[in-house]
């Protein structure tokens, strides 16, 4: 494990005992957030959007549970931040 930073094991231990449903809306939130930015879609569509990727959101933060997720999320943040 040489070379691989804390949050980079910590996302992996927790995406190892995220359920497959946790998995899947992860993914969703992904792929709408990618939809949102890049889809090129008029605002009436990238709102709808929104409206459905907070939906999915919550439903992992229910599901996981609030600080579960803010810490996942963070990290994650700090595995792909750009490095100084």
């Amino acid at each position: 494990m040489a070379g691989r930073s804390s949050a980079t094991i910590f996302i992996q231990t927790k995406i190892k005992s995220m359920t497959n449903y946790q998995m899947g809306l992860f993914s969703k939130m992904i792929d709408l957030n990618w939809e949102i930015d890049n889809g090129g879609y008029n605002q009436v569509v990238k709102n709808a959007l929104t409206e459905y990727y907070c939906k999915v959101r919550e439903e992992l933060i229910d599901d996981m549970g609030a600080a579960e997720f803010k810490e996942y999320m963070r990290m994650g943040r700090e595995m792909f931040a750009p490095a100084e």
